[in-house]
């Protein structure tokens, strides 16, 4: 009926254009049935027989489109709210139907449903299935009930579904589930991982959970602890239709599609390891200009777990590429020289793959080149001056008494640090370290006029060999010495005017002279010393130790003699001036 209204119409305005145009056409073939290819389909529309392989799934479906074209119109779509999947082999294509909220599946034959992704379905029911085993409802946000059969199957939620309480004909009748955390979980240090479940899981579901002693799990804070490695873990929770303790396996790796999940769960693991070489100073600053060179690559092996025996299998690390060889510069900036690693100096960083370890953070390896600072050293030369000044003691030099002058040449060595500016200097060393002290000079007692030399007021045989001082900043030190003599007082020549007589006395014999031992000897007139000595001439050692009585002794005598002699010298002038008279 349908097709032979679109045949009258069709012919219908082929009649009108052809009047319009002012021609009158014949047609042919008006019988003639219009093909597929001929009839558009409806914007939005969805063809039944194409969309939906399974024949019951049809059946059921053409209820719903309401014109009969074979298709469902957006508007026929929105209106389904509710759909029966009573004895399908294949619920392929329940997805286009965005509207429904409350999906029933009964005797049917599937194996698998799935639902995942149906943000409008808010309650599933399932019976007499018996070759039903998958059930994913993950991904559906709004979904709160989803009765369960007494086969076993395993419904698959998403965490995050807080409005899902399972089944609501009987508590705790949750059945198998597995429970998608991929991609919410917090990753440590140690590889563990955790989450708040408080968060991911509706409250009748986490009490359900509670029920039971779980490993890893702190009922106060809700947060479950999953170890290292673990794509899935498997804790006692729920219970199926009969009463019996049921599985709930928490994925932190799940399959992509539940139509087939395989015997080992796999998940691919990279790491990225990044070797970074900076160029430092002395001090472990990097060296301005010189920016870190750094080096990636990445490792990927494959992490397997047996989801029957839930053991777990690691494939070794496979890089990808391998780090590359640095040439070390030897000096840097015309400052920086002596690159080391570890206290050894080096020249090259080899290229290598390093050697992983289960750290489960991308790992860094850092090379510090430390340079020294690079040095500057000169050789500083000067001389310490020692000069004897002659003076008398009006400080005048005493002419033809030339000064003496002796020198000492000492040499260091300045080494500037080229980085800093510091310089460090090594001490003063003689040049000859055999003439590394001004020499000894012996001073004469007595020249010319000249006699009494002294050094600041003390009397001086001789100037001692020493060592130059030193400044305070170490450098040789100049030393000028003035030794200073008297001038020798003129002796008179007696010329008396008279001769005068002498008279005779009668000589004294002389005292007992002393003891040496017990007598103390005469202070001299005159403290007699030396520039930088204590030792005294042996003579004047001498004089100084003779002894005072002896002393009286050989004046009297010199009185007495010349008293004879004055005598004897009258007289005879006496004798020949009467004589030539």
């Amino acid at each position: 009926m349908k097709s032979a209204s679109k045949k009258l119409l069709l012919s219908s305005l082929i009649v009108l254009g052809a009047i319009s145009a002012g021609t009158v056409t014949t047609i042919t073939n008006q019988n003639q049935p219009v093909t597929a290819s001929q009839t558009a389909e409806p914007a939005g529309s969805i063809k039944i027989s194409t969309t939906f392989p399974d024949p019951k799934f049809q059946e059921t479906l053409r209820g719903w489109d309401r014109n009969g074209d074979g298709y469902l119109s957006p508007d026929e779509i929105q209106n389904i709210t509710y759909i029966s999947l009573n004895g399908v082999n294949n619920a392929e294509g329940i997805k286009k139907l965005t509207s429904v909220q409350r999906v029933s599946v009964s005797n049917s034959g599937l194996s698998t449903l799935d639902l995942n992704g149906m943000s409008s379905v808010t309650r599933v029911e399932y019976s007499d299935n018996p070759n039903l085993k998958m059930i994913d409802l993950r991904n559906c946000p709004n979904l709160v009930t989803a009765y369960h059969s007494n086969h076993n199957e395993i419904v698959w939620i998403s965490a995050g579904m807080t409005k899902f309480t399972g089944c609501d004909q009987r508590d705790e009748h949750t059945g198998n589930v597995n429970i998608d955390f991929e991609g919410l979980t917090t990753i440590h240090s140690d590889g563990t991982q955790t989450i708040d479940l408080s968060k991911v899981l509706s409250d009748t579901f986490l009490k359900v959970y509670k029920e039971h002693t779980q490993p890893g799990f702190n009922p106060d804070t809700n947060i479950l602890t999953i170890p290292k490695d673990q794509l899935a873990s498997k804790y006692t929770a729920g219970k199926d239709d009969n009463g019996t303790d049921t599985t709930w396996t928490f994925y932190t790796k799940a399959p992509f599609s539940v139509d087939n999940i395989p015997t080992d769960l796999t998940s691919e693991e990279t790491k990225t390891v990044r070797r970074t070489v900076n160029y430092r100073d002395a001090s472990g600053k990097l060296i301005p200009g010189h920016e870190p060179i750094t080096d990636t690559i990445t490792y990927h092996r494959t992490i397997s777990q047996n989801l029957s025996t839930m053991e777990v299998s690691k494939s070794d690390w496979v890089a990808d590429s391998v780090l590359p060889t640095i040439d070390v510069p030897q000096e840097l900036d015309s400052k920086y020289e002596k690159p080391q690693v570890n206290n050894k100096e080096i020249q090259t960083i080899d290229g290598a793959t390093p050697v992983l370890t289960d750290d489960p953070s991308d790992q860094n390896f850092v090379i510090d080149v430390l340079y020294s600072n690079k040095k500057e050293s000169t050789t500083e030369h000067k001389s310490a001056k020692r000069t004897i000044n002659f003076k008398d003691k009006n400080g005048n030099l005493i002419p033809g008494k030339q000064p003496i002058e002796e020198e000492v040449h000492y040499h260091r060595t300045a080494t500037t640090d080229l980085v800093t500016g510091d310089v460090i200097y090594t001490d003063w060393v003689a040049d000859d370290a055999a003439n590394s002290e001004f020499a000894g000079v012996t001073i004469p007692q007595s020249f010319d006029q000249y006699n009494n030399p002294t050094v600041d007021g003390k009397s001086v045989t001789g100037i001692d060999a020493a060592k130059p001082k030193l400044n305070a900043d170490g450098t040789p030190q100049d030393e000028t010495i003035d030794v200073v003599f008297d001038e020798k007082e003129p002796t008179p020549t007696p010329t008396p005017d008279q001769p005068v007589t002498p008279s005779p006395k009668t000589p004294v014999a002389p005292a007992t002279p002393a003891s040496p031992s017990s007598t103390t000897p005469a202070t001299p007139a005159k403290e007699e010393t030396t520039a930088k000595s204590t030792t005294a001439p042996a003579l004047a050692m001498a004089v100084q130790e003779a002894l005072p009585e002896t002393a009286k002794q050989f004046v009297k005598k010199n009185v007495l003699g010349l008293s004879a002699v004055a005598i004897a010298t009258s007289s005879l002038v006496f004798f020949l001036t009467k004589k030539r008279h």
